[in-house]
């Protein structure tokens, strides 16, 4: 049978068809496997973050005897929204307009903090609208666990610590309690990930490196404005792009704003005296005794300031007789 050139035409068109729809049915396919796949991912690191946080607890009960209520990290928020925090300060000096607190709490409200945020802005105060999905209510979210296996410890450690300082029933100075928090998050952190062999130390120490590396420029910073000094934003501002540029999620939600006299009145409250406590840390070498000699701190930050200094020179004659 002789076929005429329309029927190799069909003949050549229905190849055609059948070789594109072979070609969707696989990209198709693709699609589905690699959405299966993520959804497959996603789940695993939100069970084995889950995982995480119960071990952390267990660890700062075990190791460091630490205080903490049933419902760390164990009940889901509400919302998805984050936490909104205030913050107002003079446009030409580091001090809050709020009298009690140096910031203004307005829970998942966005609509209200950024109102009153406009009012300040429009009174010429330096404002910072900051917000966080770590909180002292310890509640659990998407956004929190999809950060880094480094970054829920430190957040777990930090608000585990203020549950610790709280539940003992003592009050000490903000700016003293923060630093503190920060300071075993870091080094609780660390710990844990050593004792824990499926955990990368590696991943603690560089989170070690890159809060302190920011709090060294933000005291920097502070420093300059305390004294009208020339303020150099250099720096700080090259750490917040080497967080961007590899995608550090929790430290960019922590650090990324516009950097004025509010955002360091925020930031001031973990900076301030974090060295000085670090120093102390490191003498006692005991993250369970240095935890007890905090919450024997008095109330005022200034009388706090002096016992803290008397340790850590104490210590320092200890270590050089030795």
């Amino acid at each position: 049978m002789i076929l005429k050139m329309k029927d190799y035409m069909r003949l050549a068109n229905l190849d055609e068809l059948r070789w594109k729809s072979v070609f969707l049915l696989i990209m198709f396919c693709m699609i589905s496997c690699n959405k299966t796949c993520s959804q497959s991912i996603a789940k695993n690191k939100i069970s084995s973050n889950l995982e995480l946080l119960k071990s952390v607890k267990r660890y700062c009960e075990a190791e460091f005897r630490m205080n903490i209520s049933k419902s760390f990290y164990t009940d889901y928020s509400n919302s998805e929204k984050p936490n909104y925090y205030l913050f107002v300060s003079q446009k030409d000096t580091l001090a809050s307009v709020f009298k009690k607190q140096t910031f203004r709490s307005f829970g998942q409200d966005f609509g209200k903090a950024n109102t009153e945020k406009k009012v300040y802005d429009e009174k010429g105060y330096s404002t910072h609208l900051y917000e966080t999905f770590g909180t002292a209510y310890t509640r659990l979210s998407k956004q929190l666990l999809q950060y880094s296996q480094e970054s829920i410890s430190f957040i777990a450690f930090h608000e585990a610590t203020h549950q610790h300082i709280r539940g003992n029933k003592k009050y000490i100075p903000y700016v003293i309690q923060e630093a503190v928090c920060d300071l075993i998050g870091n080094y609780g952190t660390l710990a844990f990930f050593e004792d824990n062999n499926k955990l990368k130390t590696r991943s603690a120490k560089k989170q070690i490196r890159q809060i302190e590396d920011i709090a060294l420029e933000i005291n920097k910073i502070i420093h300059a404005v305390q004294h009208e000094e020339i303020i150099d934003y250099s720096f700080l501002n090259k750490k917040l792009r080497m967080l961007k540029r590899n995608k550090h999620k929790f430290k960019i939600d922590r650090y990324d704003y516009e950097i004025n006299n509010a955002y360091l009145l925020r930031n001031r409250n973990y900076t301030l005296y974090y060295f000085k406590l670090k120093k102390l840390l490191m003498l006692m070498n005991n993250i369970e005794k240095f935890l007890e000699f905090i919450c024997g701190l008095p109330t005022e930050e200034s009388d706090g300031l002096i016992i803290i200094d008397t340790k850590i020179n104490s210590l320092k004659s200890q270590s050089r007789k030795n």
